[in-house]
């Protein structure tokens, strides 16, 4: 009986250390995707840096990562990179539609897409 019991414990014993492992690799790699590459390039955008949406977009590219277990955040092509800035033109867009905001921001994006490309 004591044996079974033994046997038992032990393998909720290995159950629970692979568990904690597993958590804390996920943690890992939401940390890693909180501070991805992908963060630094919009960081300099107004729209993130000043609104609590900077921390929203941390916290579901950390979870993104952490999820998929790889890390995405770092680009790989410069495409990769002018296809994010040109989403986050998109996202911004929907909340300055004036004309002379819409002009501002069409030279923005192109200092946006040119400093990419300089990379």
């Amino acid at each position: 009986m004591k044996n079974q019991i033994k046997d038992g414990l032990h393998i909720w014993g290995l159950i629970f250390s692979y568990a904690m492992i597993h958590l804390k690799i996920m943690i890992m790699l939401f940390m890693k995707g909180m501070f991805s590459v992908r963060w630094r390039i919009s960081r300099n955008s107004n729209y993130y840096h000043k609104t609590m949406e900077a921390t929203v977009f941390r916290f579901r590219e950390g979870w993104r990562i952490a999820r998929y277990g790889k890390f995405y955040g770092s680009f790989l092509y410069k495409e990769d990179a002018m296809l994010h800035v040109l989403n986050e033109y998109l996202h911004e867009i929907s909340y300055d539609e004036t004309i002379t905001g819409l002009r501002s921001k069409k030279r923005d994006l192109r200092k946006r897409l040119f400093d990419v490309c300089q990379k």
